[in-house]
């Protein structure tokens, strides 16, 4: 897979959820995310990438992911409401964990989630979203050279 498949796939299965289903690529808060953003919502973090040689000589390309995923909640939040905010985050990143798993077949490694709360000037509150994905073997293209 590449950097856009592994995107891709990750951005249809959020747009699938019930409940978490708006998808933003950011990268820079402040400059790529909306003023008014959509909430709940899934935010990719910055693209990365490992490349490790297995025991054969391929080159294999590995997906470090982060996701954001959030709900805004009032300024004067309660306790019982921040929780229940990071309950239902939660809740959404295993349902997209799972289907990436089983629905989508993607080898995945090192997954973990821990909160994040009172973010930003809205207040978002939810999970991170940590995991790999084992994207395959990489090729080489004689194409993408002119010489």
């Amino acid at each position: 897979m590449t950097a856009t498949e592994v995107r891709q796939g990750i951005q249809a299965v959020v747009e699938a959820h019930g409940t978490h289903k708006t998808f933003y690529s950011i990268w820079n808060p402040a400059k790529d995310r909306d003023t008014q953003s959509t909430f709940p919502f899934v935010a990719w973090d910055q693209w990365r990438s490992r490349f490790v040689t297995d025991a054969n000589g391929f080159l294999q390309r590995f997906v470090p992911v982060q996701l954001l995923i959030v709900t805004s909640v009032a300024t004067d939040r309660t306790s019982a409401q921040r929780d229940a905010a990071v309950e239902a985050a939660e809740e959404a990143a295993s349902d997209i964990l799972l289907r990436l798993i089983t629905v989508n077949r993607w080898e995945i490694t090192e997954a973990s989630c821990s909160t994040v709360y009172d973010e930003y000037t809205q207040l978002d509150t939810g999970v991170v979203l940590r995991f790999v994905v084992d994207a395959g073997a990489i090729c080489y293209d004689a194409a993408n050279f002119t010489s």
